[in-house]
């Protein structure tokens, strides 16, 4: 159809079967591709339910009136407005990262183990959880960080670190949904065209009542709870010790985390704050970094394109460290334990240059003697998180 016939289309309230077809089909596709693929549905056969199952929203969208040119722009405003929530996802993985390498999770874990009654666990773990993601608006930021160190706390008391991560998860969404800083909190009253606090207010005849039921539960689950073989605390806490650096000096980032978000800055901004004083500082010799692609020109008749292929970024690091760090490095080499490295070039704003490896796997520890320094080298392979994110440059 060309276009001036395609403008002239008069779009027409769906009927309740319009409405369902696509739902119907995406819920029948997204049941075949498990029961015939298992494990391996996500590998590709679910993207495909759901690629085929918009294409029948849009063949439904035709069919009721609406133009190619207008589901189009709508399909592209509808990626755009998710746009907010993919930054945090990314800036939350950089602070995973951070505070892991930091001891920040570590010392969650160690004070938990110290304080938390197994017989609360359950019920402290959602409410910390919801308050948190009220506070700083984001549900993933809590997850990856609190609900990492709760699940670990768990298995050190000898609880159930699946019901441990439910009570991560209920507290979290719960404070995500009730959060004025979440993204999702406000696209949905934008997309919808009504005020926030409104939004807010709606939901809360149905969240709220959830989350109480929920704690009753979680309150009798803990009561009745029987730990399995807990960990003395003083071994769980010599392990983590072992391991992290850990302290009152650690809980910076969340400090930083918690205390941007109750000054309202934007989420994205309060996360990267939070996963770049999360890392621990040391004086090195710079990266050396190669990303070793295999970059083929293809020319051809009609098009010409350039395929890069095999990518293996790996690379080089040497710093300084005290001998508890080298210990505590090296327990985690030989682990084969990922960590995020970054190197911060300049100084002032604007003239900053950041190096971000979020998953940087480390290898081959040695020594290395540098104008009569001894310093603690290593090697590492960088490998993705999410897509081709081995490597990220940022201007500060």
């Amino acid at each position: 159809m060309n276009d001036a016939a395609d403008s002239t289309r008069v779009p027409r309230a769906p009927k309740l079967v319009d409405a369902l077809i696509p739902l119907l089909f995406l819920v029948l596709s997204l049941v075949a591709a498990v029961a015939l693929f298992g494990g391996d549905a996500t590998a590709g056969p679910v993207q495909l339910a759901m690629f085929f199952a918009a294409a029948i929203a849009g063949l439904v969208g035709y069919k009721n009136g609406h133009s190619v040119a207008a589901m189009t722009k709508a399909a592209v405003d509808s990626v755009g407005s998710a746009m907010g929530a993919i930054y945090i996802l990314f800036a939350v993985g950089a602070l995973i990262g951070t505070w892991n390498m930091s001891g920040t999770i570590a010392t969650m874990a160690e004070w938990g183990i110290k304080f938390l009654n197994p017989s609360f666990f359950f019920l402290t773990v959602a409410i910390v959880c919801a308050l948190v993601a009220l506070g700083i608006g984001s549900s993933w930021t809590v997850m990856g960080t609190l609900g990492v160190a709760f699940v670990a706390i768990a298995e050190a008391q000898g609880l159930s670190a699946a019901m441990a991560a439910g009570a991560v998860i209920s507290g979290a969404y719960f404070g995500d949904k009730m959060s004025p800083l979440s993204e999702t909190t406000n696209l949905a009253p934008a997309v919808a065209g009504t005020n926030l606090y409104t939004h807010i207010r709606a939901m809360m005849a149905t969240t709220v009542p959830s989350i109480l039921i929920t704690l009753v539960i979680y309150l009798v689950l803990g009561m009745h709870a029987k730990p399995v073989a807990p960990v003395p605390p003083a071994v769980a806490e010599t392990a983590i010790n072992y391991e992290f650096n850990t302290g009152i000096l650690t809980m910076i980032p969340l400090v930083v985390v918690i205390g941007l978000a109750v000054r309202k800055v934007h989420p994205v901004i309060a996360i990267l704050a939070g996963a770049i004083t999360g890392g621990t500082e040391y004086c090195s010799r710079g990266i050396s970094l190669d990303m070793t692609n295999d970059a083929k020109y293809l020319a051809m008749l009609g098009c010409a394109s350039v395929d890069v292929t095999d990518r293996k970024p790996a690379g080089k690091f040497a710093i300084e460290v005290t001998g508890a760090q080298e210990v505590a490095m090296r327990a985690a080499i030989n682990a084969s334990t990922a960590t995020a490295v970054s190197l911060l070039h300049g100084s002032g704003a604007g003239k900053q240059v950041l190096l971000h490896i979020p998953r940087a796997v480390r290898l081959n520890p040695k020594y290395e003697e540098y104008e009569g320094a001894l310093l603690f080298s290593n090697d590492f392979n960088a490998e993705p998180v999410a897509g081709n994110d081995e490597v990220r440059i940022v201007v500060l």
